[in-house]
């Protein structure tokens, strides 16, 4: 075989080598894209569990508030009718 084929042959393993090294570097930079994608989304749904839950707490100290000033209110309509 001539030289030149050689080198024609040589350069275009070289070629070959440097797509699937730079495929591969690619492919493990998408699948850890993936993983902090779906990382993200579970920490998003956690969030938003905990909103709710916080939410339902809020609502919960509200009605617990609005009972507590409806029996201050009594208290002192009772305090004002009784002197």
């Amino acid at each position: 075989m001539k030289l030149w084929a050689k080198i024609v042959i040589g350069v275009q393993t070289l070629i070959i080598v440097f797509f699937y090294v730079f495929s591969s570097i690619k492919a493990n930079e998408a699948e850890r894209s993936s993983v902090l994608l779906i990382e993200q989304e579970a920490l998003v749904i956690q969030a938003q569990q905990e909103a709710e839950i916080q939410a339902e707490l809020a609502l919960k100290n509200a009605a617990v508030a609005q009972r507590q000033a409806e029996l201050a209110r009594q208290a002192i309509e009772a305090c004002e009718k009784s002197k």
